[in-house]
């Protein structure tokens, strides 16, 4: 398999710390919503819509 190049490295890592505080905003946000009282298993499709969204404008802006 060939080496990437260095630009595309540096893209993938950069998504990647994208994606790593993207999740942790998801983490935050699931437990603010199940403090707040909110019916618990929406929390994980609202997470889930938010992860999906963001995973999906990673991949649009790397490729």
């Amino acid at each position: 398999m060939p080496e990437r190049p260095r630009e595309d490295s540096a893209a993938i890592r950069k998504a990647l710390a994208v994606g790593l505080a993207a999740s942790a905003y998801g983490v935050s946000y699931g437990a603010l919503v199940v403090a707040a009282g909110l019916f618990a298993l929406r929390v994980p499709f609202i997470v889930v819509v938010i992860a999906v969204a963001v995973v999906a404008a990673l991949v649009r802006a790397l490729f």
